[in-house]
């Protein structure tokens, strides 16, 4: 298994994801998002790459479920 170490900066994430800062944050705040990690001494903060595949990969799996239902 390989593990990815790499983090995701806020403004390539949401890129990625193609959602807002605003949306972001309202996701962080309704604790519905990985937890972001400090970088260096500043403000900046990122995630772990892993950490949001696997949050990905389970909102996959709710909305499939959701569409059996």
């Amino acid at each position: 298994m390989n593990i990815s170490k790499t983090i995701i900066k806020t403004k390539e994430l949401c890129q990625k994801l193609g959602i807002s800062r605003m949306t972001l944050w309202r996701l962080r705040h309704e604790n519905a998002f990985p937890v972001p990690v400090k970088i260096g001494r500043g403000k900046n903060i990122g995630w772990w790459e892993d950490e949001i595949r696997a949050w990905q990969e389970g909102r996959v799996r709710v909305l499939i479920c959701r569409q059996k239902q």
